[in-house]
């Protein structure tokens, strides 16, 4: 667990991964002026908890890793996905309730057979995510790579928006969807591009989108969007 501040530090050419993090709270100690160069590995690993401990001037270089998240959920009253340079790799679904969810510009995340994300499963969220990138992992993008981005109930749909992603290569949960909405009204979804899904682009259970400029629709395998009701 993170109990202490971590400053200043810098780990060049690690063999494997730089650091690994099992446990932190939103009140950790952070982790501030970080570098971690790793050719072959990831930066940082370990519980998805672990964000809540970087702090400001973390710089990370791996060509072939990220920030690899094996498991956990995330909950605080504001959480933020910081670009890092290198992509944040899911390995299991994680779950993410926020009463202010953001993401930068570029923010890249790349998911494991099992990965995705669950959005607003317990507690009011806002999403707001624009220029983010939810992909496959690995250099060979097929259909069904990954579970899918799952927006729940408790997301504020009139309130939230995906501008300008790309979701890619994902529908390989039981809903079949890149991007899955359960009982959410009025989520704005603009001027992205959905690809490769084993199933739909979209997927939405008693739930509407506002589109506010058109969405693009690529190699789906069963079609654009799908609706239903409950």
């Amino acid at each position: 667990e993170v109990n202490f501040p971590i400053e200043n530090l810098r780990l060049v050419k690690c063999g494997g991964d730089g650091i690994e993090i099992h446990k932190a709270a939103p009140n950790s100690p952070q982790i501030t002026n970080l570098y971690v160069e790793t050719p072959t590995g990831n930066p940082l690993t370990g519980d998805a908890s672990l964000l809540y401990a970087l702090g400001h001037n973390i710089t990370l270089t791996a060509p072939n890793g990220g920030v690899y998240l094996a498991s956990g959920t995330l909950t605080a009253d504001r959480f933020h996905f910081r670009n890092l340079s290198c992509p944040y790799i899911v390995r299991t679904e994680i779950s993410i309730n926020a009463k202010q969810l953001g993401f930068d510009a570029q923010t890249r995340f790349e998911f494991e057979r099992n990965g995705g994300l669950n959005i607003g499963v317990y507690s009011e969220t806002k999403v707001q995510a624009e220029g983010v990138v939810f992909t496959g992992r690995g250099a060979d993008l097929r259909q069904g790579m990954w579970r899918g981005v799952i927006v729940n109930s408790h997301v504020v749909g009139r309130e939230s928006y995906f501008r300008k992603c790309l979701f890619d290569a994902g529908g390989g949960g039981n809903e079949k969807g890149n991007l899955v909405l359960y009982d959410v009204d009025g989520l704005e979804v603009s001027d992205s591009q959905f690809s490769r899904s084993a199933g739909y682009g979209i997927v939405l259970i008693a739930s509407s989108i506002r589109e506010l400029s058109p969405n693009r629709f690529t190699e789906n395998g069963q079609g654009d969007k799908k609706s239903e009701k409950r």
